[in-house]
């Protein structure tokens, strides 16, 4: 029998508070009536158990970032049946090449791991990158209109990685080895750059080498795989979104925990990332990737 419970705090599982009079804070010191829980989080550091535990996306209402991208969004066919926006290429999006804007706390080397303030210091002057602690109204235009988005965490985990996503904009993850939701199906390594705090000082070195046939191919495969990285669970959006809401973040939850009980029995299985893959085209208006781009998709054994 599996057991699974539902964690929503910013670093999972690691404040669940005490038990029986101890403090635990890592897997290691988890006392043994709940090492057998699988935990859902949002949260893929330390104390979340990789292979074991679930983590999945926070919960960004994809229409909000549509709306607020003016109905230019490249994206937007897929709520309430608009027009699809037209795709822009990397170098005709008219925004930034490197975008971020929140909290630094620049006195605070513990917040986001100390990554933000890392990068502020290093980048924020470059031209045509936009790193600022400043808020706007044209948040998600900006990110819309970037071609790569920093997506560092906060306190706990960080929802940059998804408004980056639901916008099109390639996410830069820089989480100090974070597991990211549904990364034994998803080909993370096909839509986002993922680095770590080391490759900070050459940041705009690593983001300017990359050719520029790989960003549009990274562009393509986030418009086929936004879906899988949200919510459409309230009435209102399965009206708006329609069958999209038959692979959202909980249709892949239900794959991924089919996967560990496959794991659990002994088997290996690629049978939700198959499942993943055969609905990662069909039903998303906006996808435009290329069976060239499909070959180029590879996913090792499942767990």
């Amino acid at each position: 029998m599996m057991i699974v419970m539902v964690i929503t705090c910013d670093v999972g599982f690691g404040v669940l508070g005490q038990w029986r009079g101890k403090r635990f804070v890592h897997s290691s010191v988890l006392p043994e009536p709940l090492r057998g829980i699988k935990f859902i989080v949002q949260w893929g550091g330390e104390p979340t158990r990789a292979g074991h535990d679930l983590v999945i996306p926070p919960r960004t209402p994809p229409q909000e970032v549509f709306a607020a991208a003016g109905g230019e969004h490249p994206y937007s066919c897929a709520y309430n049946k608009q027009k699809p926006g037209t795709p822009r290429s990397p170098t005709s999006r008219g925004g930034s090449f490197f975008f971020f804007r929140g909290k630094i706390i620049l006195d605070n080397p513990v917040y986001s791991q100390g990554v933000r303030q890392a990068v502020y210091r290093a980048h924020h002057q470059r031209e045509g990158w936009i790193i600022s602690d400043q808020s706007s109204r044209n948040f998600y235009y900006e990110m819309m209109t970037a071609v790569f988005c920093f997506a560092p965490t906060g306190w706990g985990w960080g929802q940059r990685v998804f408004e980056a996503i639901l916008s099109g904009c390639i996410p830069v993850i820089m989480q100090s080895d974070n597991a990211q939701p549904f990364a034994h199906i998803l080909p993370w390594h096909r839509f986002a750059v993922m680095l770590n705090e080391s490759h900070i000082p050459n940041l705009h070195e690593i983001l300017a080498a990359i050719p520029q046939s790989q960003v549009e191919a990274m562009q393509r495969t986030l418009s086929c795989v936004w879906p899988r990285l949200a919510f459409f669970s309230s009435p209102s959006q399965k009206e708006a979104f329609g069958k999209l809401s038959n692979i959202d973040s909980f249709e892949m939850m239900m794959l991924e925990l089919s996967a560990h009980k496959a794991k659990a029995r002994g088997e290996l299985t690629r049978h939700a990332w198959d499942n993943a893959t055969r609905m990662l085209v069909t039903d998303v208006c906006s996808c435009a990737m290329t069976p060239a781009d499909m070959a180029a998709v590879s996913v090792p054994v499942l767990y």
